[in-house]
């Protein structure tokens, strides 16, 4: 194998390149895509009756073949492909607590490409913080095809499914 580029990554195999091995800001396409999504769930107030759903554009922000999975050991919602399920799951943020529940990325743990993120999540709340590990595939067509959650404890199942996602669906 020759040299890597970055004398960082010097000693990693081939498949560890993508991961956060330094102190430079780790992203790609799927990690802003994340940090638009964060904000957006971030500036809804309350959920409205019609649910979170009809805050958001679903055909522009979900492809077509959007699966969901959630592998906490504690929380966990199974595993779909309907969008408003899925949304109904978030919306469960708002319920356990009277405070607006603030989204963001802490770490970006893994990239893959362009479209593959292994994040971990933070929600805030004023006085209630919880935090998980997400892998997201973005579509070509910027669009949210597959989420998995983890505990954060789960940090190399992350990686493994962020590289099996990149093996399946990879650019």
């Amino acid at each position: 194998m020759p040299d890597p580029p970055d004398p960082r990554l010097a000693g990693l195999g081939a498949g560890d390149y993508f991961v956060a091995m330094s102190e430079a800001p780790l992203t790609n396409a799927a990690v802003e895509w994340l940090r638009r999504a964060y904000d957006a769930l971030s500036s809804i107030v309350e959920v409205p009756p019609e649910g979170v759903a009809s805050k958001i554009d679903v055909e522009a922000t979900i492809a077509d073949d959007f699966t969901w999975e959630d592998r906490r050991r504690f929380v966990n919602y199974g595993r779909g492909d309907d969008p408003a399920d899925w949304f109904r799951r978030i919306e469960t943020a708002w319920e356990s607590a009277d405070q607006r529940p603030h989204w963001s990325i802490s770490e970006v743990i893994a990239v893959r490409g362009e479209r593959i993120a292994a994040t971990t999540i933070e929600v805030r709340r004023a006085d209630f913080v919880t935090d998980f590990i997400t892998v997201d595939l973005i579509s070509e067509d910027a669009r949210l095809r597959r989420h998995v959650a983890f505990d954060v404890e789960d940090r190399e199942a992350a990686i493994a499914e962020a590289e099996r996602l990149h093996a399946n669906d990879g650019e």
